[in-house]
């Protein structure tokens, strides 16, 4: 069976998305519960307010729907006709630069987590944008060749975006995977005895009548039947995990699927209850998944393109679990403020997981045939799956940069010396500055509304402003939705929409203002009297 098989990728994306949801259940008393005070899950809280805001009707509610509003038609401005580019970016010296999307939903992500993380999480972006890209060009500046993994362009005539692309994202996932690896580290003690709660049923039978109802998990039996089953399917049945045949070593990558999807769905679960699930670098834990299985098959000697094939799907794989992991644990965030049945969500996630995830193989496939070039042509150049075949390529031909890696690794270790939170920054250092500009500035806009304020005047403040920022989320996602559906209905066409013919200092004063418009809502609306 060919990798490109329409039929292997709706089975292995329909299915294994269930290991997400699975490897949540027994970490959500933990990650969920007892970690309530200290992970907000932004969109679950989100959710939450909403919720109560539309059982309570009336002007309560009224926030939400503004927010839905003012998001839909700033997405439509900014990628639907595109009057406005899609952020203000200022240029410094050596390639410096600093730079804030103009997204409403990042800035209602910023309002919704705070001052404190969207700091922390800028502060790492502005250290790849204004020390590290700025070391990289002025080090590489006198280079007569290309550093790999660049191949073709010498540093000095690369832009920032490229030095970014091609070097930082390296740094990047060191960071992110230092940042993972401490996390966990810490968390073992809890998450020990959240398995021993498990183990328990299994040996005692516990009765789940006993267990107060907003308490009650799907079984730790249900869930190790169905991973053992899952990973079954991926040894026994040959074509899953790439090319290989050999049970033996596809019984070896589903063990590293097995350990790796643990890890990364705790380390995922954490950074979205961190910084969101539109912050979560997915990308990241994948690549470091690519290289610690990579590294185990070089080991092995398994070094050829099937060996290379199989370490990509074991990076699948596990790229999937984590994705819907961050999901899931909004939703069981949702829940538990709610009081719902665990037990009765987790159902739910596994019924709909199947369904949404099968969908999104469709889309995928859909676009891959309509459009020119298909996935990795001009239109669809899907820079990151480039960016896992150069990890997987340079660890089993031994090529690797492993310097940039191990920057990111002292990175995170340094943070964490001095009390950083570490995943936040590491997060702020592998993603974009514009992406973390706006979460800075909207997690800024509730500083200022909330300081030297009466606690029930800063409580006010803070939540109708959550919920606006939530319809600021919402809205932007739906509004997404709809221009992906146009495209797709276009076959592929690209939105040109209706670009100003102005030049680049004004069209930069244009999106400063849009940015600025979306924080006076933020601002307006939070500071309403509800009664006004």
């Amino acid at each position: 069976m060919e990798l490109t098989d329409n039929n292997w990728i709706l089975s292995v994306g329909t299915f294994l998305p269930l290991l997400g949801v699975l490897a949540m259940i027994p970490l959500r008393s933990y990650l969920i519960k007892r970690e309530h005070g200290r992970l907000p899950y932004p969109e679950g809280m989100a959710c939450a307010e909403v919720l109560v805001a539309a059982e309570g009707g009336g002007r309560q509610a009224t926030p939400v729907f503004l927010g839905i509003g003012a998001g839909m038609l700033f997405k439509l401005i900014t990628d639907g006709f595109k009057f406005v580019q899609g952020k203000f970016e200022l240029v410094l010296g050596y390639k410096a630069g600093v730079a804030a999307s103009v997204s409403p939903a990042l800035i209602g992500v910023g309002y919704i987590l705070g001052i404190r993380i969207a700091t922390v999480m800028v502060a790492g972006g502005a250290l790849s944008a204004l020390i590290i890209i700025p070391a990289i060009n002025l080090w590489g500046a006198g280079l007569t060749e290309p550093l790999f993994p660049e191949t073709e362009k010498l540093i000095r005539d690369m832009s920032a975006h490229e030095i970014w692309n091609r070097y930082v994202r390296y740094i990047g996932a060191g960071a992110v995977a230092t940042g993972g690896i401490i996390t966990l580290i810490r968390s073992i003690p809890t998450m020990i005895e959240s398995f021993k709660l498990g183990l328990g049923q299994l040996t005692k039978g516990i009765d789940q009548s006993s267990v107060q109802r907003a308490d009650r998990d799907l079984s730790f039996k249900t869930v190790i039947v169905w991973v053992l089953a899952i990973l079954a399917v991926l040894t026994l049945v040959p074509g899953i995990l790439g090319y290989i045949d050999v049970i033996p070593v596809r019984a070896a990558a589903s063990l590293m699927i097995a350990v790796f999807a643990f890890f990364f769905v705790t380390v995922s679960s954490r950074i979205v209850g961190l910084v969101g699930v539109t912050s979560n670098p997915t990308s990241g834990m994948t690549i470091a998944t690519l290289l610690g299985t990579s590294l185990l098959f070089l080991l092995f000697g398994w070094t050829d393109l099937a060996g290379k094939a199989t370490a990509l799907m074991v990076g699948t794989v596990v790229c999937i679990a984590a994705s819907i992991a961050g999901d899931t644990s909004q939703d069981l965030k949702t829940g538990y403020v709610l009081g719902a049945t665990p037990r009765l969500q987790q159902m739910g996630e596994l019924i709909g997981v199947i369904t949404s995830a099968g969908v999104v193989c469709l889309v995928v496939m859909m676009l891959d045939a309509n459009v020119e070039g298909g996935l990795g042509g001009s239109e669809l150049p899907a820079p990151q799956a480039v960016l896992m075949k150069l990890v997987i390529d340079g660890v089993l031909d031994q090529n690797l940069p492993w310097g940039f890696i191990g920057v990111g690794v002292a990175i995170g270790l340094v943070a964490s010396m001095f009390k950083i939170p570490v995943l936040a920054f590491a997060v702020g250092v592998y993603l974009p500055l514009s992406t973390m500009g706006a979460v800075f500035l909207g997690g800024l806009m509730r500083y200022l509304l909330t300081r030297n304020q009466t606690p029930e005047v800063a409580e006010q403040r803070r939540e109708r402003g959550v919920l606006f920022g939530s319809g600021l989320v919402g809205g932007g996602g739906l509004t997404g939705v709809v221009l992906a559906v146009w495209v797709g209905i276009r076959g592929g066409v690209r939105i040109e929409g209706f670009p100003p013919d102005v030049g680049h200092w004004v069209q930069m004063v244009f999106a400063a203002v849009t940015i600025l418009l979306i924080l006076g809502c933020v601002a307006y609306v939070a500071t309403r009297r509800p009664n006004s």
